[in-house]
């Protein structure tokens, strides 16, 4: 099982292969661009048989109370299968005539089937489950749970012999460990769904919840518990009170698509207090995780859209907030960044990197803190943000550059709330001959397919001098394979790139999107690697993208709510040409989409009328679109504003 690295995005927000795959098959066949999920009815009870091992079957009879204290009066248990320490193809290879799982499906009654993952994956039984089913019942849903780390494995050759040894678990090494077998549960799952054309089968990420209660037990802010050896009963990880009710929770909300907050469960040695907050922790892990299944919680105003100003120039201690960035981290909070501009609205002078951080989905934010200046008052200019996260560990990377000579990075181990002291490393990543050098703007990449998969891309551009003393521009991506701990460059991107975003295809190759600052005719361009970030073609024009020699954000949309996944763009929309030269107005900030992974853009909504200049784009886990972007109504520069909308209100 840990022979293989395939590095799927679990929060926020990515969910590419199996939902672009759907969409891609859809409209080769019939031209129809969403494959919507069965209606289900949540409201009044399912009928639901359980099957799994040691770490969920326990789950039954307590999803029956909570059931129970929801008021889901047809709610039914319709029976249960346990088998100790079982793959699923154990449960499968039952006789017929004791195999009460599939007399259960063969019936046709019932609405919802769960199992649990074993750590050898992939499990056929997973498979001849989900062909079975759905023979019988096309409405049926099936939950996989993806049960914590036994022995806390956090190696092959690396596991514990006695439960106290927990109390000495490395969480961070246990977090690579969990999520790299989820996401071999992950690739199963996908492909499953692809191959029957229909998003059936999800996950319920127990594992996730139990480390994030451990996690909070470690940092002293659970009340009650010490020790993370006090939530189990042996080595292996059998879980007492507090495990099994937190793994209750979890199942009820996949199950019932709903948060188990406020309901009663009978679970001796577990209080009241204790309850309300595993109940939060159950619900925040289920519902920002894609796969679970768990429909949208955004909710549009009257216009399809919310907008709010998120920076004001002239405010908190800044004559300009320009150059956004928008991330949302692998716990789903979303990180805003800018440059802050002490005394002008130019690109150079006194300039510091600033941001805000959001944990409900950018309702609401935190104040503004200062990432990292230097020299107090001294016309140094720190900016261009273009961070990433590593999906496998959640650390987030943080590029920035110093007077546009020299790059630094950042990095952040817990979710953005601090930040290391920056490291210089232009000896790798700057070259002699470059006389300037950008970082983004905007956001970079975790590669997640092929012999690349976690590699993590950093869109950049440089200046080079020439023997004739003139300047060549063009794009470059950074790059690196070990986690952040050491970053290289690759070809240059020809000819005349400049700003510039990289998306990942299905197919593995990377699409770079990039202002023509050479060269420039209107038109942004864009290019393609097939080794991941390595070489790339030439640059060549789209012509359906017209830009008016600006930058402009691209990313990657995927949601399981909304069974769609897409290519979302942002740049201004400049006024047609009335001379036969492009125009460099920069007004009308417009959302595109690409349903072909950038071929075609046919569908397109105007965000805002007016001034506006540079964005970034972000998704969230419920199908929300976030864009922070530079608008005003006399200059684009008067304000960074962050829109929250739907693709229904783009579709429309």
């Amino acid at each position: 099982m840990m022979n293989r690295a395939t590095f799927l995005f679990a929060n926020c927000r990515q969910l590419g292969t199996i939902l672009l795959a759907i969409v891609l098959a859809t409209i080769a066949r019939s031209g129809v661009t969403q494959l919507a999920e069965t209606p289900i009815e949540t409201s009044i009870g399912q009928r639901v048989f359980f099957t799994g091992h040691s770490f969920h079957m326990f789950v039954a009879s307590r999803v029956k109370e909570l059931a129970s204290s929801a008021g889901l009066s047809k709610h039914q248990q319709i029976g249960t299968q346990g088998i100790g320490g079982s793959r699923v193809i154990q449960h499968w290879d039952l006789p017929v005539e004791k195999n009460k799982a599939k007399q259960s499906l063969i019936s046709g009654e019932v609405d919802v089937f769960t199992m649990a993952s074993h750590i050898q994956l992939p499990d056929q039984g997973i498979e001849n489950f989900t062909k079975l089913a759905l023979e019988h019942n096309p409405r049926i849903r099936l939950l996989i749970q993806a049960s914590w780390m036994p022995f806390d494995i956090v190696s092959p050759e690396k596991r514990i012999k006695d439960n106290a040894e927990r109390d000495n678990t490395d969480l961070s090494a246990l977090r690579i460990s969990t999520d790299r077998w989820r996401s071999e549960l992950e690739s199963q799952i996908d492909e499953l769904n692809i191959r029957h054309e229909k998003i059936a089968i999800f996950i319920v990420p127990v594992g996730d919840a139990i480390l994030e209660l451990r996690q909070r037990i470690a940092a002293g802010t659970f009340p009650g518990i010490s020790k993370p050896s006090e939530l189990f009963r042996d080595p292996i990880g059998h879980g007492l009170g507090h495990v099994q009710a937190l793994a209750a929770y979890c199942n009820f909300a996949a199950i019932y698509r709903r948060s188990p907050e406020g309901l009663q469960l009978n679970e001796p040695g577990v209080d009241a207090a204790q309850h309300a907050i595993l109940q939060r922790i159950a619900w925040q892990v289920v519902s920002s995780y894609p796969r679970s299944g768990v429909p949208s919680t955004f909710k549009e105003d009257t216009n399809g859209i919310e907008q709010s100003n998120l920076w004001t120039s002239g405010q908190d201690g800044y004559h300009t907030f320009r150059i956004p960035s928008l991330l949302v981290t692998r716990k789903g909070s979303v990180l805003a960044f800018c440059e802050g501009r002490k005394t002008g609205s130019g690109d150079h002078g006194d300039l510091d990197l600033v941001m805000k951080r959001s944990t409900d989905g950018g309702r609401t934010w935190s104040p503004q803190s200062v990432v990292h200046e230097e020299g107090g008052d001294a016309k140094i200019t720190i900016g261009n943000p273009c961070p990433v996260v590593d999906r496998t560990n959640g650390t987030i990377w943080l590029p920035m550059c110093r007077d546009n000579k020299e790059v630094f990075i950042l990095s952040s181990t817990d979710d953005g709330l601090s930040w290391s002291a920056p490291k210089n490393i232009s000896s790798s990543v700057v070259r002699p001959d470059w006389t300037w050098v950008a970082t983004g703007p905007g956001i970079g990449i975790q590669l997640q397919r092929g012999p690349n998969a976690g590699r993590l891309a950093i869109p950049c551009d440089h200046k080079r001098r020439l023997s004739s003393n003139e300047h060549e521009i063009n794009s470059h991506v950074m790059i690196s394979d070990d986690h952040g701990q050491s970053w290289r460059i690759t070809q240059s991107i020809q000819p005349g790139g400049n700003e510039c975003q990289v998306v990942e295809r299905l197919n593995g190759s990377l699409l770079i999107n990039t202002r023509m600052q050479g060269g420039f005719l209107g038109y942004r361009g864009t290019s393609t690697s097939i080794n991941g970030g390595e070489s790339w073609t030439a640059i060549e024009l789209d012509k359906q993208l017209p830009c008016p020699k600006c930058q402009g954000s691209l990313i990657r949309y995927d949601s399981l709510v909304n069974a769609q996944s897409c290519f979302l763009f942002s740049n201004p929309h400049p006024p047609a040409s009335s001379d036969d030269k492009p125009s460099g107005k920069r007004v009308n900030l417009t959302i595109r989409m690409s349903l072909d992974e950038g071929k075609t853009w046919p569908t397109a909504r105007r965000l805002h009328n007016g001034p506006a200049a540079y964005s970034s784009l972000a998704s969230l886990s419920d199908g929300t679109v976030l864009c922070l972007y530079e608008g005003g109504e006399k200059s684009a520069y008067q304000s960074l504003r962050l829109a929250r909308f739907s693709l229904k209100w783009l579709s429309n």
